[in-house]
């Protein structure tokens, strides 16, 4: 299964840390260097790169995740978590 990159950016540094730390619960890595704090005209944007592996992933347009499928190491589905675009979760399995 190939790997997936998503940067998620925000400036609110609280709703940053929750979104990074979904990802992480989902079994995603953080790529190395891939953390950014970006200062312009007094607006401080914190950005991180996710990599998703073993999974497909989908997000809605406004950048909210959509589902994730988790795979194992021979491919087979392990697991599918769902969110309302809302960003509420509405199916882990």
């Amino acid at each position: 299964m190939s790997k997936k990159i998503h940067t998620f950016q925000s400036s609110d540094k609280v709703e940053f840390d929750k979104q990074v730390n979904q990802f992480l619960e989902l079994g995603c890595d953080l790529m190395d260097g891939g953390y950014e704090v970006i200062n312009s005209d007094d607006c401080v944007v914190y950005s991180q790169v996710i990599v998703f592996k073993n999974c497909e992933v989908e997000f809605y347009e406004n950048g909210q995740l959509t589902f994730v499928k988790n795979y194992n190491e021979d491919g087979k589905q392990d697991g599918f978590t769902l969110w309302f675009e809302n960003g509420q979760k509405c199916y882990d399995g």
